[in-house]
């Protein structure tokens, strides 16, 4: 009896370190897990690293072209790319509109795959998905903590944080827009996989 109400209570109040581990392991918290830690890091290196290279350039040093990158702290030419994929990334999702069940790309081509065997390929693709979803959240949330990090500095009395703000906010603008497509995109993807009985 004591057994039974022991495996009772058990399955009824879980054990809270079991429950703690779900809550972490969960795909969306350890993505926001990353992306706090690395917005953090990577926010206070880029301040750092341009100060130091402003400081160089002040006092007449010569800089390479990365250094005068980081040095500007959001040139305007780190925004093509962003835009491109994003760009990119809205076409997939059009595209997803009209599409039906095709072979991976690791499929070979001599013969149609099986039922089974395309399910397989569409489940990996669904891993790169996954990940490239992440990544995308990921990268967008770097650039909003980078903002936030340059605002307060800003409102803290740093010139060089004040200067660089709006070329960090047109930065963080963009990233989050292709953050926002990239979602969009895998929203519709995953949908699809879902009609067609692949989850």
């Amino acid at each position: 009896m004591a057994g039974l109400r022991a495996r009772w209570t058990a399955s009824r109040f879980p054990d809270s370190r079991a429950r703690l581990w779900q809550v972490v392991s969960s795909r969306l918290v350890l993505t926001a897990i990353v992306a706090v830690l690395l917005g953090v890091a990577v926010s206070v290196a880029s301040f750092l690293l341009q100060t130091h290279y402003q400081g160089v350039f002040a006092a007449g040093g010569r800089l390479s072209g990365w250094q005068e990158f980081l040095r500007l702290g959001a040139p305007w030419q780190a925004l093509p790319p962003v835009l491109a994929a994003t760009i990119l990334a809205a076409l997939g999702w059009l595209r997803l509109r009209t599409a039906a069940p095709e072979p991976s790309w690791g499929a070979s081509s001599d013969r149609p795959p099986s039922a089974s065997r395309l399910r397989a390929g569409l489940r990996r693709e669904r891993l790169v998905v996954l990940a490239a979803s992440d990544a995308a959240r990921v990268l967008g949330a770097v650039a909003v903590i980078r903002l936030c990090l340059y605002a307060g500095l800003s409102l803290s009395g740093s010139r060089l944080a004040a200067d660089t703000l709006p070329g960090v906010l047109a930065e963080a603008a963009a990233w989050m827009l292709f953050a926002v497509v990239a979602e969009t995109w895998r929203r519709r993807y995953l949908g699809l996989l879902e009609s067609w009985g692949v989850g």
